[in-house]
C-alpha cells in the first residue's frame, strides 16, 4: 500500500514551555503563584492507519506539580477505514513509579478509549 502522506514514518518532535501566573496548589491548600513547566512532545505515523504520540513533562519546582499534572501522556490512534477509528489515550495524572504520590494512578490504569464511526446523513 502506497501513501501520499509526507509525514509517514517520520518522527515529529517539539519542545514546549508553559507558565501559569496563579494556580490551585494542593500542597498549600489554596492558590499559589508562578507555576512553570516544560516538556517534549513526539509522534510518529508508522502506517497510514496508525499514529502514536507521547509527551514528557518536566516541572522545575516539583512541589508545584499537582496530582492531575502528568509526568507523561500517550495516545494511540488506529483507523482501519476512513470512517472508523479507535483511540487509546491518557492525559491526566500519569506518573513514573519514582514520582508517584500516595493514592495516585501509576499511569497505566487510568486511560480513555474511544471508538468512532462517521456516518453521513
Amino acid at each position: 500500500m502506497s501513501s501520499d502522506d509526507p509525514k509517514l514514518g517520520i518522527l515529529d518532535c517539539n519542545v514546549f514551555a508553559a507558565y501559569t501566573p496563579r494556580f490551585y496548589n494542593m500542597n498549600v491548600g489554596g492558590y499559589d503563584w508562578h507555576k512553570a513547566h516544560g516538556g517534549l512532545n513526539c509522534g510518529i505515523k508508522p502506517t497510514d492507519r496508525l499514529s502514536l504520540r507521547a509527551t514528557l513533562n518536566f516541572f522545575p519546582d516539583g512541589a508545584q506539580q499537582q496530582p492531575w499534572d502528568p509526568d507523561f501522556t500517550y495516545s494511540l490512534l488506529y483507523k482501519p477505514t476512513k470512517d472508523v477509528s479507535f483511540e487509546l489515550s491518557n492525559y491526566s495524572g500519569t506518573r513514573w513509579p519514582w514520582n508517584k504520590r500516595e493514592g495516585q494512578s501509576n499511569g497505566w490504569d487510568g486511560y480513555s478509549a474511544k471508538f468512532r464511526i462517521l456516518r453521513k446523513f
